[in-house]
């Protein structure tokens, strides 16, 4: 059986949801907000509980769609938990359903080799960290302020993981490859990439 493929930008806008009356659906979010919490646990700890757990801890007034990876790196387990920002009346719409499944842009990149350390992407004014093709960090950056996010992102990921800056892949849209960004990034690898549009929006 086919299953319908239902691209959504904004979770506010629900009447697509709403109008579908195939029961099998495979959705799209774009442009959602997407929070990453990370932990390191212990290998023998309960998965399900430590979700739980963030969510009463961070949300305490604040339902968002959870999605979570479990990433190995440097002999450590860690959690990298994702909370999907979203609509409730969306929520509430989706969960009536017996079949679904949800596909968020970020958290996939097909680029992405699982044996690589580290690969940091600065692309559509917007910096995208993964490590072994999880997605650990994502942050927006404006043109004033590009240098200053990116050593504060380096700086939290060396805390959180052990993470140096040699073992990074630099990815930076050519665009962004000022004079002062091409210093920073000096004896590093860096290389070239072109702006894309979002291939999701073409479904």
């Amino acid at each position: 059986m086919l299953i319908k493929t239902l691209v959504i930008n904004d979770t506010n806008d629900i009447s697509k949801l709403k109008e579908l009356k195939d029961k099998r659906v495979k959705i799209i979010l774009l442009n959602e907000k997407i929070f990453i919490e990370t932990l390191r646990v212990d290998k023998k700890c309960n998965i399900e509980e430590k979700i739980e757990q963030l969510i009463r801890d961070r949300f305490f007034n604040y339902t968002p769609l959870v999605h979570y990876e479990v990433l190995k790196y440097n002999k450590s387990l860690f959690l990298i938990v994702y909370f999907i920002g979203c609509d409730e009346r969306f929520k509430s719409l989706l969960y009536e359903r017996k079949d679904f499944s949800l596909t968020f842009p970020e958290l996939k990149n097909k680029n992405i080799l699982s044996f690589n350390k580290a690969t940091f992407e600065l692309k559509n004014l917007k910096i995208s960290i993964y490590i072994k093709g999880k997605l650990v960090l994502l942050k927006s950056v404006k043109d004033s302020n590009i240098i200053e996010v990116i050593e504060e992102s380096l700086k939290g990921l060396e805390k959180d993981f052990g993470v140096s800056l040699k073992d990074f892949t630099f990815k930076i849209q050519k665009e962004y490859l000022k004079e002062e960004i091409k210093e920073w990034f000096k004896g590093l690898k860096l290389n070239e990439i072109r702006g894309e549009e979002n291939l999701y929006q073409k479904i």
